[in-house]
């Protein structure tokens, strides 16, 4: 237990320390029939219109990119040459390719893992969702009302400029506060959703943990803008929240493995 503590303690720590680039998943793929471009790491979801999908439609698609992107790599890989570019770029293209590789394998080997756990947990981690979306709204709505109250009371002796101001910069923080509503809710429902997709039997190894890192640097450009909304979270007192507490350690634990790697 004192161990598992200790990785959750340097997990957080390390989402103050900026992390050290690595292989990207989601980069651009050169438009290969305009099917790769920003490709996103293939998951189980359902893609276009036709109603609500099962879930054996979704594994199938799942498969399906997943089979794709590894051969649309195996052939970037194949098709390199060395006498086009220094040694070291060679080197470093020639890893970036067979780490895709690997990651996509996978994500193949996993599509029906991950389907049949969410059919099975599906309304239960919805609840738990819902109640921390919830939880989120409460403690937004709190400060909200505390900055209604202060523009109720101010103080009616004061000049016209410095009401106004006071009355400004109460309706600015409420402004700031819808703003942040919205920012972290998006946030926290995008990390939800990518952990769920990637816990299998209930585990989160490294493998896991790699894939779920990259995908925040793929969705935020860079990891710190990640760790940046994940800082608002716990600065606000959202970690209170049991399911956020524990989406934000183990999003900590990923980045830390992930700049560590």
């Amino acid at each position: 237990m004192k161990k598992r503590s200790l990785i959750f303690s340097l997990a957080v720590s390390s989402m103050f320390i900026p992390s050290i680039e690595s292989v990207t998943i989601n980069d651009s793929l050169e438009n290969e029939n305009n099917s790769f471009e920003a490709h996103e790491i293939p998951i189980a979801e359902g893609g276009g219109g036709g109603g609500v999908r099962t879930f054996e439609e979704k594994a199938s698609d799942c498969k399906a990119n997943s089979k794709r992107a590894i051969q649309f790599f195996e052939r970037k890989l194949s098709d390199l040459k060395p006498e086009e570019q220094s040694n070291e770029q060679f080197k470093e293209k020639i890893e970036g390719y067979k780490n895709k590789i690997k990651v996509y394998k996978e994500v193949f080997r996993n599509c029906d893992k991950k389907n049949k756990r969410f059919e099975k947990e599906n309304s239960k981690q919805l609840t738990e969702k819902e109640a921390a979306m919830q939880f989120v709204d409460n403690r937004i709505n709190e400060e909200i009302k505390k900055e209604q109250n202060k523009a109720a009371d101010i103080d009616s002796s004061a000049n016209f400029q410095e009401w106004s101001n006071q009355l400004i910069k109460s309706n600015d923080k409420i402004i700031a506060l819808e703003k942040l509503r919205i920012e972290i809710k998006d946030f926290l429902e995008y990390v939800f959703i990518e952990y769920e997709e990637l816990v299998t039997n209930g585990e989160f190894g490294v493998k896991e943990q790699m894939i779920f890192a990259n995908k925040l640097r793929t969705k935020y450009s860079d990891i710190d803008k990640a760790k940046d909304i994940a800082k608002k979270v716990i600065k606000f007192g959202l970690t209170e929240n049991k399911e956020i507490n524990n989406l934000i350690n183990n999003m900590a634990s990923a980045l830390y493995i992930y700049s560590n790697f």
